[in-house]
């Protein structure tokens, strides 16, 4: 088996053998705060000819409480020693995840280069699938996406309960067939995603709609409040108060006569 394979820790220490303190740290900052309001668990484990293959889902940021991608690692090894371990931490890793982020920037790559989980390669989008990654990945950089750094982290830090042959693990352990058909295919996520979405977008419609409702009813309300504009009538109510009598004739200005004995009169033009 080729060297290039590594274990869990060697993997999140440095991975496929190379070191960027500025996406580590980027990432581990990512995954406290993803901690802090998700938690995460195994969901299912099969054995299959001594590979280990662990099923972890992985709450999507985007749609939080709305999808998960699928992440799997495989712990396999070809050390007679370590397949008499009582747990897993020596054996190499493989992987596989279901999420957008590793689809279209690694899975290719992961293919080309023997990282990829070989009985998984049907769950990817048949579209991609064998089809590099000229914009998302041109350099054809070996790395690890979200996902999979997410779901290794958390393997790492509970190794010692979780990477345990005859410990909490094996309380997940199913039959291979029930466990790679828990896994959905990317095609599944696409349109779970894609249903997501629509439903975001009508929501949003209909929340803009119902902005623009509430907006003219308040502005129906505040118009029935204001005053009507005043019109000139045969009574004037400032020019009661002067005791002048006002009488018009349509089409024709009215003329004002000076008050005489107590009553004022207007000659009409």
């Amino acid at each position: 088996m080729n060297h290039k394979y590594q274990t869990l820790s060697e993997f999140i220490n440095k991975p496929f053998g190379k070191r960027n303190a500025e996406k580590d740290l980027k990432y581990s900052a990512m995954y406290r705060e993803f901690m802090l309001k998700n938690s995460l668990k195994i969901n299912a484990m099969t054995i299959i000819e001594d590979s280990y293959y662990i099923h972890i889902k992985i709450p999507s940021k985007s749609n939080e409480g709305k999808s998960e991608y699928d992440v799997v690692i495989r712990f396999f090894t070809n050390d007679e020693k370590y397949l008499n371990d009582l747990h897993l931490r020596n054996y190499f890793i493989q992987f596989f995840s279901n999420s957008p982020g590793f689809i279209y920037k690694y899975a290719y790559v992961y293919n080309r280069e023997g990282f990829l989980i070989e009985a998984l390669y049907d769950k990817l989008d048949p579209e991609f699938r064998g089809v590099a990654p000229e914009q998302t990945n041109s350099n054809m950089t070996v790395d690890y996406d979200k996902s999979i750094y997410f779901a290794c982290r958390f393997l790492l830090e509970n190794q010692f309960t979780l990477l345990a042959k005859n410990g909490a693990l094996t309380s997940y352990k199913t039959n291979a067939t029930k466990f790679f058909s828990g896994i959905s295919d990317f095609q599944s996520i696409k349109l779970d995603q894609e249903i997501l979405n629509a439903e975001k977008q009508l929501a949003k419609e209909l929340d803009i709609e119902s902005k623009k409702k509430q907006e003219r009813l308040e502005h129906d309300r505040t118009k029935g409040k204001k005053e009507p504009k005043s019109k000139i009538t045969a009574r004037s109510n400032s020019n009661e108060h002067r005791g002048i009598t006002v009488i018009r004739k349509k089409g024709a200005k009215p003329k004002i006569l000076p008050k005489r004995a107590g009553k004022t009169t207007v000659r009409k033009k």
